[in-house]
C-alpha cells in the first residue's frame, strides 16, 4: 500500500481573527453593488463593494445585517474602504477570503496503482 500526501481545504468552521472589526450594513445600493458599514466602535462609515465580499456574492444584502470586515485608507477618496468582509451570522456567515482562511491541512489517501 502506497500513501500519497495531498492537501485539501480545511472543512472546520471558519473563525474570525480576534482583532477583526464588526459592524452593520448601514446603507446598501444593490443597483450599484456597494454600500456603507457602520463600525461598532463608532468610527467613520466604511465604504464596501460587493467584490470584496468573501465567500461569494449574494443577491440580497439587507441593511442592519452584521458583518466582519477589514479596512484600509483609500487615499484617492480620502475615506476608509473595506478590503474584505463577510457576514457574522446567517447564510454565508464565516466565509473567509484565502488570506483569512486557516492553513491547508494535509491528508493521506491511498494511491491508485495500475497493474
Amino acid at each position: 500500500l502506497v500513501l500519497v500526501r495531498r492537501s485539501h481545504i480545511d472543512r472546520r468552521p471558519a473563525r474570525r481573527p480576534a482583532a477583526m472589526p464588526t459592524g452593520v450594513v448601514k446603507r446598501w445600493l444593490p443597483d450599484k453593488g456597494f454600500g456603507f458599514f457602520a463600525p461598532d466602535d463608532g468610527s467613520n462609515d466604511i465604504f464596501a463593494h460587493i467584490r470584496q465580499k468573501a465567500g461569494g456574492q449574494e443577491d440580497i444584502i439587507t441593511e442592519g445585517r452584521r458583518v466582519y470586515f477589514e479596512s484600509e485608507w483609500d487615499p484617492s477618496k480620502g475615506k476608509p474602504k473595506a478590503t474584505t468582509w463577510y457576514w457574522v451570522d446567517g447564510p454565508g456567515a464565516g466565509a473567509q477570503s484565502p488570506s483569512l482562511a486557516p492553513p491547508l491541512a494535509p491528508s493521506f489517501v491511498p494511491a491508485t496503482t495500475t497493474p
